[in-house]
């Protein structure tokens, strides 16, 4: 019991040091994997295992690859991008059942390293700006480059808070003070603002309009009126600061949508086998073979991706890859509808989102945070008699 405990304080920790440094989070996860087998708890794993099934599945997938694959070394980089997905069983295992109280303090000790993370780019940016008279210190790959992180998963992790938070306020399911909830929300979309971009916006329309929707159809109280008057104003401000993007920029709005729309047709094209893919690794070979025969070669040297994570799976494992995606990211939203809790969807919006437009899954931030709540909620959906009534969880 003890040492189920400690395993458990060394994953707040991990959990609290994603948004703030690869290099930690993920030592922090060997650790935790290690202590875990140490134990050696197995019959609690194995069962971790089994309800992930899917993730043996993707993993599995990835592994095929590797027989056609002709870069070997980027083959298995990949497989060691998404050493979470495997590493997440094994922890989680150990918890046992995973119950309410874990989610909370889970999320309690990631949103905790969001806001640290985001308060230390706040920081630098406003050094820089001293220093430099930039205000472009303040926004995007600027403002996170001091941590390490892609804007796009600090929007991830920012959508996430704002999410939880939400939702916590809306059924009352937390036992800290409404100020100091309003405060992080106010203070985690002003963030999401200067790192976010369209995509963040579809996002939050639709988390936005689940708390308006559910307004309308049940009991008001004192708790739901103020979150309603908190998403009323973010998304009036949505708007005015969309408004004010796509006069200022409406070339680079149309320039991104042309960019887009090539990549995800050169992804489409540069796959020879539709069925299996290039091979595990060898995506951006293909991606990069394929600019330069047709003309774009200012996207081989920059080395982009497809900006979409279904049409890069399906570039690198074929179709085969894609579903065993679909399945993965299904799941647990499956599992949130069985159980009638609207809470385990909200969480994987942006992931579908996002899918649309970026390749979330591309970085070792993008697939432990995606590792951490879809096993996470699908350990703890697994654990729960399915649900006859719409309420949270």
């Amino acid at each position: 019991m003890k040492s189920t405990e400690l395993i458990k304080k060394f994953f707040y920790l991990f959990a609290f040091t994603i948004p703030l440094s690869s290099f930690a989070s993920v030592r922090l996860l060997v650790v935790v994997v290690a202590a875990s087998l140490i134990t050696r708890d197995y019959r609690s794993i194995g069962l971790s295992f089994v309800r992930s099934w899917d993730v043996l599945l993707y993993i599995a997938v990835l592994l095929l690859g590797l027989a056609w694959t002709t870069d070997m070394p980027s083959g298995f980089r990949t497989l060691e991008t998404y050493f979470s997905l495997l590493a997440m069983p094994i922890v989680i295992g150990r918890f046992g059942i995973i119950t309410q109280k874990d989610l909370n303090n889970i999320f309690k000790s990631f949103g905790l390293g969001v806001i640290v993370a985001c308060i230390v780019c706040l920081v630098n940016a406003f050094i820089v700006y001293s220093k430099t008279s930039d205000a472009n210190a303040f926004f995007y790959y600027e403002l996170t480059s001091v941590i390490g992180s892609h804007p796009t998963y600090m929007a991830y992790f920012l959508i996430y808070v704002i999410t939880i938070g939400l939702y916590q306020l809306y059924y009352r399911e937390t036992e800290l003070p409404r100020p100091l909830i309003a405060v992080v929300l106010v203070f985690s979309f002003a963030m999401l603002m200067l790192t976010g971009g369209s995509t963040a916006f579809i996002s939050l329309l639709l988390i936005f309009s689940f708390f308006i929707l559910k307004f309308t159809l049940e009991d008001r109280s004192s708790n739901k009126q103020f979150v309603i008057v908190m998403v009323s104003l973010m998304i009036i401000s949505l708007f005015i600061i969309n408004t004010f993007d796509f006069w200022q920029t409406s070339e680079t709005v149309k320039s991104d949508y042309w960019e887009r729309s090539s990549l995800w047709e050169a992804a489409l094209r540069a796959n020879p086998n539709a069925l299996f893919g290039v091979g595990t690794g060898d995506d951006k070979l293909a991606l990069n073979d394929y600019y330069m025969k047709h003309g774009l070669e200012k996207f081989a040297n920059e080395n982009y991706n497809s900006h979409n994570q279904l049409l890069q799976v399906y570039l690198a494992t074929g179709i085969i890859g894609l579903l065993a995606l679909i399945i993965i990211l299904a799941k647990p939203m499956y599992l949130a509808l069985r159980n009638q809790s609207p809470i385990g969807i909200l969480v994987f919006f942006p992931f579908v989102i996002y899918g649309m437009n970026e390749v979330f899954m591309g970085r070792y931030q993008g697939v432990v945070f995606f590792a951490l709540l879809s096993q996470l909620y699908t350990s703890y959906y697994s654990s729960l008699q399915p649900s006859v009534s719409f309420k949270s969880t």
